[in-house]
């Protein structure tokens, strides 16, 4: 590939994006121990300059840079331009907080209010109003590979719903233990219980329409839009397995911690695969839907009306007569994902060779293609800020623990 670029800026993007990283974590750190009120200003507000200086450098630095492209014969940079969306998809919902709380009176007071309404607004300001528009312009003069479109048997959608319950299970059972490690032993009783409520009460704040109109249905067709039908079709190009785990790869990222890391990352390469075999987004939405509105809807709504309850009961016999019957539903629920999942993870190694991904005779290799990414200073900018997007789950947990312990 011929490089045409200058060599400076993209480092200057990374040293910002460095900057800002470590200002955003302090930041969080500073929100979970309560500090005093203008160091706090003044790191937030730190943190909300740095921000605006890493997106126009990324936004330069993209505009900039070009790579020419010998398979495609078009002088671009797919490295460049998807890695800068991903930078500023990864600051841009922080800044537009930032913005909101800070000079938005209204919006502090709804957060303050109906937590989980104000978190659904904060979705899709960031990810639907702002982020996938400039995704598309990011990417408008990317060349797309045109991916042969083919309808999926109803069979072989069935046995990919019930492989995807099996991969979330799987992703689960990964997750969780970390997520546990990270958390349980940073937190008293109190604590935990307190985090429960908080819970609780986002869960209770939130309506049924709410749910529904953003994760069940938003949420699915916006992910699959960026993560397969924008992502894989760029970079197909480079091999099926490679696009497959970049997608899996990012879509767990994009998620923000560990409990939800692994399981995304799975399914996301599923949704990857499925389109790449379909040549159509409408399947991997339709899976995304199923699993979002199965667990985030479903489970959550039974749980929803079952909660004032299950506070005060010791077990079953101690709720009201028709509450049973729910509790019974909902164990009947759980028990039936369960059953799905763990057939489904049996199916995906009796069907494996159904789930493999195609190699070209042309196709470069893996070690080739990830050495050319990791030559990149943007790439390691979205590592960095990833990290950072992890490290701010956890971190104030653990320094609020050790300064009441210490």
């Amino acid at each position: 590939m011929e490089k045409r670029n200058n060599k400076i800026l993209p480092w200057v993007t990374f040293a910002a994006t460095v900057i800002y990283a470590i200002a955003y974590v302090l930041m969080m750190i500073g929100l979970e121990i309560e500090i005093d009120t203008v160091p706090l200003r003044i790191v937030v507000f730190t943190t909300l300059g740095l921000s605006i200086v890493t997106i126009v450098l990324a936004l330069v630095t993209a505009k900039i840079n070009k790579v020419h492209d010998p398979m495609t014969a078009r002088v671009d940079s797919l490295s460049s331009r998807y890695t800068t969306f991903a930078v500023i998809l990864s600051i841009l919902p922080i800044f537009i907080q930032l913005i909101l709380f800070s000079f938005v009176p209204a919006f502090a007071d709804l957060a303050e209010d109906d937590p989980a309404r104000a978190t659904f607004l904060m979705t899709v300001i960031t990810i639907y109003v702002t982020g996938f528009p400039i995704l598309l312009l990011s990417l408008r003069k990317v060349p797309a590979m045109k991916i042969e479109k083919r309808n999926m048997k109803f069979s072989f959608f069935i046995l990919c719903i019930a492989v995807m319950a099996g991969l979330c299970l799987a992703g689960i059972c990964i997750g969780l233990p970390i997520e546990l490690l990270l958390t349980s032993p940073f937190e008293d009783a109190a604590e935990a219980a307190e985090d429960v409520d908080k819970l609780a009460e986002i869960l209770m704040q939130s309506s049924f329409f709410d749910r529904v109109l953003v994760t069940g249905v938003l949420a699915p067709i916006f992910e699959e839009l960026i993560f397969r039908k924008l992502l894989v079709s760029r970079t197909i190009r480079y091999g099926e397995t490679f696009s497959i785990l970049l997608s899996g790869f990012m879509f767990g990222l994009f998620h923000g911690n560990f409990q939800q890391f692994f399981f995304a990352m799975f399914v996301g390469m599923l949704f990857a695969f499925v389109f790449i075999r379909t040549g159509k987004v409408i399947y991997p939405i339709l899976m995304h839907m199923t699993v979002n509105l199965s667990t985030s809807i479903v489970t959550t709504s039974l749980y929803i009306k079952l909660m004032p309850y299950l506070e005060d009961a010791d077990n079953m016999l101690d709720l009201p007569a028709d509450m049973r019957l729910w509790f019974l539903v909902l164990m009947f629920w759980l028990l039936l994902l369960f059953s799905i999942a763990l057939t489904g993870f049996v199916l995906l190694f009796v069907f494996n060779k159904r789930f493999k991904p195609y190699k070209s005779p042309n196709e470069p290799s893996m070690i080739r293609i990830i050495g050319n990414s990791i030559q990149s200073p943007l790439f390691w900018s979205f590592i960095v800020i990833c990290i950072a997007d992890f490290a701010s789950a956890y971190l104030p947990n653990i320094a609020k623990y050790f300064m009441n312990n210490l």
